[in-house]
């Protein structure tokens, strides 16, 4: 009989990041399988049909899809590359699911015809994509912060793009953004060093 071979004390916390990182894509594997999809230009969208609670959230997402297409089209492709389901359902919590290559977007955070903020919501998620799918599980818990402004530099180079088509909601969403990018700063300013 072997001897059991000792891992490191940080080992520990990799695996049970990679426990959660594999658990969080069961419920979009499981979704994908329940909900009616949609297919637009290399995007397919899953959601419920005549559901009250998922109301027009569908619409929005087709809607903020199509203006990605229009006001960004190489954001587009690398997103299809990246993203290519998108699961609109009103339980869901918003956010990358790796194992399935889904975004996740729960119906109450897209609001009727507002589809720029859905947009800016999908592509805050392909970033999330992008990072989750090179690095996985093995990303640092510092690192999120990064993360996180990154997909905020991504959104606002985004809003810029759509202020220079005379969007009249550009100022507005690139405003909030500035806003929730000075907080990050102060956020990471504030926190010891590791």
């Amino acid at each position: 009989m072997h001897a059991p071979v000792s891992r490191p004390a940080a080992c520990g916390g990799y695996l049970r990041r990679l426990a959660a990182f594999r658990k969080e894509g069961w419920p979009a594997l499981l979704l994908m399988r329940m909900l009616e999809q949609d297919r637009q230009d290399g995007i397919t969208l899953y959601f419920t049909r005549d559901d009250p609670e998922t109301g027009t959230a569908p619409e929005t997402v087709r809607g903020a899809l199509s203006l990605i297409r229009e006001v960004d089209p190489a954001r587009y492709r690398r997103m299809r590359g990246l993203v290519p389901r998108v699961i609109v359902h009103p339980t869901a919590h918003t956010a990358y699911a790796p194992l399935a290559r889904a975004a996740m977007v729960r119906a109450g955070d897209t609001r009727p015809g507002q589809h720029a903020l859905a947009a800016l919501l999908l592509i805050r998620l392909s970033t999330w994509s992008r990072v989750l799918g090179r690095f996985g599980a093995r990303l640092p818990l510092r690192s999120y912060r990064r993360v996180r402004i990154r997909a905020l530099h991504s959104g606002l180079a985004f809003v810029r793009r759509l202020a220079g088509r005379g969007h009249p909601g550009a100022p507005a969403l690139e405003a909030y953004l500035r806003g929730q990018l000075e907080a990050e700063r102060e956020a990471a300013n504030a926190a010891p060093s590791p």
